[in-house]
């Protein structure tokens, strides 16, 4: 059964980006940005920091939210086009 994005995107479980293990690089990456909870990969898998002390509520949300990325970045899913409100602009 397709697992929906939030985006309500409905997504095959088959065709989602992978989850994988960091490399020895990447985990040293991590070991230096502790603030950061995992990442979309070059090789278009999902990545977790190994060093994060996350639930499995974070966990899951990290997950979808990358594989949500690679899917925009890939062209398997649409981008948002919605307009930044001024306060975002002024954030950027």
């Amino acid at each position: 059964m397709p697992e929906p994005l939030s985006s309500g995107l409905a997504v095959n479980p088959a065709e989602l980006p992978p989850v994988r293990e960091p490399t020895e690089s990447e985990a040293a990456w991590f070991r230096e940005h502790p603030e950061v909870s995992g990442m979309a990969t070059e090789d278009d898998a999902v990545i977790l920091n190994p060093f994060a002390n996350l639930s499995p509520t974070e966990r899951r949300a990290v997950i979808r939210n990358e594989q949500a990325r690679v899917l925009m970045r890939t062209g398997r899913a649409p981008r948002p086009t919605f307009a930044l409100t001024e306060e975002q602009r002024r954030l950027l």
